[in-house]
């Protein structure tokens, strides 16, 4: 009687003995077997913090950035000021024809950026500027130097994944943004282009506002 229950016991533990998996991150995701596919929701930081420059060349004033594709074109010698909630409004049409010469010569034509810019002559207190070719830089993902801002390079990164994951129903939207979470949709001539799929989502970009 005890050399069975001595069987039963072993036999118990090697039912239960677990042995080594490996799984990809895909697997979180999809569960084989299945034919419904999973819905994974992808919330892109577009805090002002994404602008942040990580590799890449330095800012080229004597380059026009337009030509290598960012989501937004930018007039190149367009000036745009900071305004409230972080959003950009056009300040002038051409940087080169301002009145205020310190702004112009000194921050805007060599380095396409002046950050709490102040001038009393000039009338200006602790203001943002970028000028257009600036801001089409900071959306590049390739082109001169190639892969610079944080959102950059997370666009870069998310397009790459949904393009190569099957199986996964996914969506994307924008965080920190003013209104509807700025819901990314796809273009339903290509469901694969989910990051830049219509015109509603050409100006995403990193301001937070």
């Amino acid at each position: 009687m005890e050399r069975s229950a001595k069987w039963k016991m072993a036999a118990l533990c090697f039912i239960f003995l677990s042995s080594l998996s490996y799984g990809m991150d895909t697997d979180l995701y999809v569960v084989s077997g299945v034919d419904i596919p999973p819905n994974v929701l992808i919330i892109l930081d577009s805090s002002a913090s994404m602008d942040e420059v990580l590799s890449g060349q330095t800012y080229d004033p004597e380059t026009d950035y337009s030509p290598y594709g960012p989501a937004t074109v930018y007039p190149r010698y367009a000036v745009y000021i900071k305004a409230s909630g972080n959003k950009w409004n056009l300040w002038a049409d051409d940087y080169r024809t301002i009145a205020c010469t310190d702004l112009r010569d000194n921050y805007l034509a060599p380095s396409g950026v002046a950050t709490n810019y102040s001038n009393a002559s000039c009338g200006i207190s602790k203001k943002d500027f970028q000028t257009g070719n600036y801001m089409n830089f900071l959306q590049l993902t390739g082109g001169p130097g190639g892969s610079r801002p944080r959102f950059g390079l997370a666009t870069g990164i998310i397009h790459s994944y949904i393009n190569t994951t099957n199986g996964v129903r996914f969506a994307v939207m924008a965080f920190n943004r003013d209104t509807s979470g700025n819901a990314v949709r796809y273009d339903s001539s290509n469901q694969r282009e989910y990051v830049y799929g219509d015109a509603g989502d050409d100006a995403l970009d990193a301001n937070g506002g």
